[in-house]
């Protein structure tokens, strides 16, 4: 039975998107070279993006990976489903992030990386910054709902 997370044994005959999934899945697992392996899927000139981020260059992407497992008390992350169309890649994933301050994060997102000769040359990743935001912080969601309450309440007037 699997546990929903990769592992970072290759496969034989595994092409470089296939790669890139097992890697971004197995990303946390506590590998010694698990940032080196996947650092080396991307172009010298790759830019990845997420909606707090833009960060170009594969000596960047890595510090910043490294960075991210600093913070981290404890990183996993879950593809649920991947898709490798010539060298584009989607995937959607649930990550667990418990960081070194603060409560424990749950969320999902999706991927978008496009491949050019065999190389990652953009990563993009897309989530709700709003859920995430609210998950870390109990009071936010009641205020949502305040909000929503009164915006209903005004509009019928």
């Amino acid at each position: 039975m699997s546990d929903g997370f990769a592992s970072t044994q290759a496969t034989k005959d595994e092409g470089a998107g296939a790669r890139f999934v097992r890697l971004f899945g197995a990303f946390g697992s506590g590998a010694p070279d698990e940032v080196e392996a996947l650092a080396a899927l991307y172009a010298d000139d790759a830019v990845f993006e997420d909606p707090w981020q833009r960060i170009v260059g594969r000596a960047a992407i890595e510090r910043a990976f490294r960075i991210f497992l600093g913070v981290s008390k404890s990183l996993r992350i879950g593809v649920l489903r991947s898709s490798v169309v010539g060298e584009d890649v989607f995937l959607t994933w649930r990550m667990r992030l418990v960081p070194r301050v603060g409560p424990a994060i749950v969320m999902e997102g999706a991927t978008y990386a496009r491949l050019v000769d065999g190389r990652v040359t953009l990563h993009r990743d897309y989530w709700d910054t709003v859920e995430t935001v609210g998950l870390s912080m109990p009071l936010l969601p009641r205020m949502f709902r305040a909000l929503g309450s009164l915006v209903r309440r005004s509009s019928a007037s």
